[in-house]
């Protein structure tokens, strides 16, 4: 029965340390809401672009997407060229500026030779020979001697 009184008793204590809160909190808004300020004239500034440096972020995205457009369809050979020759650590942008720098390079003299190269190269590991093969070639192993 104790603890029931106890527990009532923090309840209530609770409830009106709670209450009284918001009487502070109305007090403070009264006395705020009373209470004068100076005002002040504040002008906000405001960055206006010209026509010029709307043209100029006009270019700047025109290229963004032209480089992003030649990074999506370099071949994969020229790709693989760039990073083993720079380094893996090439931005997509590095890498397109490389690729237009030697673009007459890539395009007539290293691609067609490395297409060439490719058609030599399997694709795949070729598979095992089967099992039978391998005995018959193995049947007069080791050689008789005559």
């Amino acid at each position: 029965m104790k603890t029931f009184y106890y527990y009532m008793a923090l309840l209530l204590g609770a409830i009106a340390f709670a209450l009284s809160g918001c009487n502070t909190h109305q007090e403070r808004n009264k006395a705020t809401s009373d209470t004068t300020v100076d005002s002040i004239c504040l002008t906000t500034a405001y960055n206006i672009p010209t026509v010029q440096q709307i043209l100029q972020e006009r270019e700047e995205t025109r290229l963004c997407l032209k480089k992003d457009s030649i990074y999506l369809s370099l071949p994969d050979e020229i790709m693989v060229y760039i990073l083993t020759k720079y380094g893996t650590e090439q931005t997509p942008y590095d890498i397109v500026d490389k690729y237009l720098a030697y673009k007459t390079y890539y395009d007539t003299e290293y691609l067609p030779a490395a297409r060439k190269v490719k058609q030599y190269i399997p694709d795949s590991i070729p598979p095992k020979p089967e099992l039978r093969e391998f005995e018959d070639s193995t049947k007069n192993y080791p050689p008789t001697a005559r």
